[in-house]
């Protein structure tokens, strides 16, 4: 071991479908393995080494390799990393073991009516069988130990922890929280202290294994799979050394520009894993299509310009190799990050936008332990997207980021949450002379005194019609409006209940001042709206209301709105990230694509406190014309292509 993951800016990511009796390892060879370092050029491989069928692609001593195994593939590729120099680090699925709970049943999950997980659709290992110590502790510390791995991406992890009404589970939660029942739906009014409880079980059980395995290697890196994202958006606080995820589905770009955001602010290094086929369920079938070099690209960019890492996966064959083709067909990928990196990886956000991820407020509203499946996050996720096409650079923060940042940020919205642990810290900032946007029916209720504003009613199930740019947009599906008077605020927006301007209006926005800051609502629900519609007049409405509340921006970028702007701050230096992101990567009945037109024509305007001595792009390493004037440099690009980086000195 040598390698680092604070090192790891382009990696790839390898994982075997192999099943029980297949045959495996017999065409994997040193050669191929060498090949695919030669062809990417990465700084890191992860490779599989435990799927979820339980059998090992590497000969262990402790629980079971594939029976059909002809050879060491982890060996073989420890050996060809060594030699290149670049680090290797172990794909392990955790909690999914089909091999183990076939030889001990007795270990499995146990749903609320009482049946057992052991399989169809997934086998779960409870939490509290002998499994971790016996086998997955063990196991890591072969990796660490025999084949000296760098380090392990734990899969099945947060994605796939539900709650276990095992008897012994069931009493334990019933002596904690002095219940007499385990709830087991979210209609239980204690629903919330099951999920908890589940959440506890979990995160003090990922920190045992990482103790006890840091204990014998404590520089094995480890990481577990999407914790410590939005899917659990809380403090770092098990023993773990880096934070990933892999992002897959038919909407991948927008899902990786949410997680990026959000990940880059937990202090850890980070990766996310984009994987190099479109996946589709149409049909009720699971389809994959090879992504071409463009599409990756694209994915890449959002997520590289918030100065993490990127790993694809590529699927190996049943047999353990790896279809060299697949391989070939994103070659220019890793040109394309490698020739960005001096220029995004690592350093700090520059961004004057907080979207703030309540973890408080999510937990109450979310049936699920981790993650947010049934979509109790759109509000959030439809804001921050209409927030990045009107050309804005945002973080997504939580209650723990604010309390270390908040000073860092000119305005925080408040993304639809119906309720906050705090408020006071928010009206705060905003007192301090910071702006607050409140956004939603529920959130701005929760502000009406400190608003300036008398909520008189609450329509429901109601249409939105935006006029702006000479247009009349609608969002795609219906919302509560607080219909408000002012007391101190001023009327900032009035829209439309229907698409005629002869129609009535309401006072869709307002703002006031508190203390040395402003506070300003929307008394509409925006981001599940966006998401089901996207509109030109739900963007510019949104851009029109932030550049109220910061009259003068770091940055400011005129043209296309397919634009996507990330500030950062590199050895001292301002690094404009502007992305082309535009294409059908959100379209679901667009699997891929090799093409994304350029963007032309784009302006923009640099606020510095002293002229700068130059301006580059890059990484074509051109220096750009501007002007200097009210101490704002203005400049032109004619195209953008995909990815270009303006570095100011």
């Amino acid at each position: 071991m040598g390698f680092s993951r604070k090192e790891a800016f382009f990696g790839v990511h390898f994982d075997c479908p192999a099943e029980k009796y297949d045959t495996v390892g017999e065409h994997c060879t040193k050669q191929e393995a060498e090949q695919v370092i030669n062809i990417l050029k990465p700084d890191f491989i992860q490779y599989n080494t435990k799927h979820g069928v339980g059998y090992t692609t590497y000969y262990t001593k402790i629980g079971k390799s594939f029976e059909n195994l002809k050879k060491d593939t982890l060996k073989i590729w420890r050996e060809a990393t060594s030699q290149h120099k670049i680090g290797l680090y172990g794909h392990y699925a955790v909690w999914f073991n089909q091999e183990y709970i076939d030889r001990h049943p007795e270990f499995a999950q146990q749903n609320a009516d009482g049946t057992k997980r052991l399989g169809n659709p997934k086998p779960h290992v409870t939490y509290d069988s002998p499994y971790a110590d016996s086998v997955v502790i063990p196991q890591l510390c072969e990796l660490a130990g025999d084949y000296g791995l760098d380090g392990v991406w734990l899969d099945c992890m947060v994605a796939e922890c539900i709650g276990d009404y095992r008897p012994e589970i069931v009493e334990e939660f019933k002596n904690i929280y002095g219940t007499d029942h385990a709830p087991k739906d979210k209609g239980d009014p204690d629903y919330c202290k099951w999920l908890d409880f589940t959440r506890m079980r979990y995160t003090k059980l990922l920190k045992h294994i990482t103790e006890e395995v840091h204990k014998r290697y404590p520089d094995f890196e480890i990481c577990a799979a999407w914790d410590y994202t939005t899917y659990n958006p809380v403090r770092v606080d098990a023993d773990i050394d880096f934070i990933s995820g892999d992002v897959w589905g038919n909407n991948t770009v927008n899902e990786a520009r949410i997680e990026a955001r959000y990940i880059s602010q937990q202090g850890k290094p980070w990766d996310l894993m984009p994987w190099a086929f479109a996946s589709t369920s149409n049909d009720g079938g699971f389809y994959m299509s090879d992504k071409s070099a463009v599409q990756l690209m694209q994915e890449a960019a959002v997520i590289i310009a918030q100065g993490g890492g990127v790993q694809p996966y590529i699927q190996q064959n049943r047999d353990g190799s790896v279809d060299m083709r697949k391989v070939e067909a994103i070659r220019g990928l890793s040109e394309f990050c490698k020739a960005r990196k001096p220029y995004c990886f690592g350093g700090k956000s520059r961004s004057q936008i907080a979207v703030f991820l309540s973890r408080y407020a999510s937990v109450k509203i979310n049936p699920h332990a981790f993650g947010f499946w049934d979509g109790d996050l759109n509000g959030l996720k439809g804001i921050t997207e209409c927030l990045i096409n009107a050309q804005q650079s945002v973080d997504i923060v939580s209650e723990h980021h604010l309390d270390k940042n908040i000073d860092n940020y000119r305005l925080v919205v408040v993304a639809e949450w119906a309720d906050l642990n705090n408020k006071e810290q928010l009206l705060d900032f905003a007192r301090n002379g910071g702006s607050l946007l409140i956004i939603g029916a529920k959130a701005t209720a929760f502000f009406q005194k400190e608003l300036g504003v008398n909520i008189e009613k609450t329509l429901e199930n109601q249409t939105v019609y935006i006029d702006k740019c000479g247009l009349m947009s609608a969002f795609g599906m219906v919302t509560d409006i607080n219909k408000v008077s002012v007391k101190t605020a001023c009327v900032t927006e009035e829209q439309y209940y229907s698409p005629s301007r002869t129609g009535e209006k309401f006072i869709a926005a307002t703002v006031n001042d508190y203390g040395r800051g402003k506070i300003a609502g929307i008394y509409f629900d925006i981001g599940k709206q966006y998401l089901n519609g996207r509109s030109i007049g739900a963007v510019q409405f949104i851009k029109d209301i932030t550049q109220n509340l910061i009259s003068e921006p770091l940055v400011n970028i005129r043209g296309s709105r397919y634009i996507e702007t990330v500030l950062r701050e590199i050895d001292g230096r301002l690094h404009i990230n502007l992305i082309n992101g535009s294409g059908p990567h959100n379209n679901p009945n667009t699997i891929t694509f090799d093409e994304i037109l350029p963007l032309n024509n784009i302006e923009v305007d640099i606020r510095c406190v002293k002229k700068p001595e130059k301006i580059m792009l890059r990484p074509e390493n051109t220096p750009l014309e501007f002007e200097y004037e009210n101490s704002v440099a203005k400049l032109k690009l004619e195209k953008l292509e995909l990815y270009n980086i303006i570095e100011v000195y």
